[in-house]
């Protein structure tokens, strides 16, 4: 069942049932919209683009307002501003521990975790107006950029919202809408995949 896909509805939803809902089990494809708000900013920040779960990572292709590609594996991260030419690599000390977005990773590849999210996090459960509202704070929010993570979505579906609340006051919000999932996902993403490297000429 994928982290998107609807299911049937049921008010038996509880926090171990939203918890294997969300975990990977397929790759797919979703398009979203992200908002940032930030403190030093009298406006919000808004992008958008197409991102992809695979079973190796995450893969996020931001088409507005540029072009950047963003791949997490386990131990990596990679980032590519076409507009700017600018190609970083941070190599991660622990898996999927990508400052700003561990929690959600953590949350979809719990099985290459060590240890589990009690360790880690605070979590609280709640069924609200027909939605489930799953919530986490690291258990030390003065070492950790985050200050809280909360996923929400319909009840008996997956997540469509991420917000991440950060320990210096600025906040982001996703906004998520499954594309599609299995083989089409991933023939989607390495279609996505060679037009950038044609483009860019990225593998070089």
């Amino acid at each position: 069942m994928a982290i998107l896909t609807p299911v049937l509805a049921s008010t038996e939803d509880t926090f171990v049932s939203i918890l294997e809902r969300i975990k990977f089990k397929e790759s797919q494809h979703f398009q979203y919209q992200e908002t940032r708000y930030l403190a030093l900013l009298t406006r919000p920040w808004t992008a958008n683009g197409d991102m992809f779960i695979t079973p190796d990572g995450l893969v996020m292709v931001q088409h507005e307002p540029t072009s950047i590609l963003t791949t997490i594996t386990e131990k990596k991260l990679e980032y590519f501003d076409r507009e700017r030419d600018v190609r970083r690599t941070i190599r991660l000390k622990q898996p999927f521990s990508v400052p700003g977005m561990a929690p959600f990773l953590q949350l979809l590849y719990r099985s290459k975790q060590q240890g589990s999210l009690d360790e880690q996090y605070n979590t609280s459960f709640n069924l609200k107006q027909e939605r489930w509202i799953l919530a986490l704070r690291p258990s030390q929010t003065n070492k950790n950029k985050i200050k809280s993570m909360t996923l929400s979505g319909s009840q008996g579906k997956g997540p469509d919202l991420l917000k991440l609340e950060y320990t210096d006051g600025d906040e982001t919000e996703w906004r998520l809408s499954l594309i599609a999932h299995g083989h089409d996902a991933i023939h989607r993403l390495q279609k996505t995949l060679d037009k950038i490297n044609e483009e860019n000429d990225f593998d070089n």
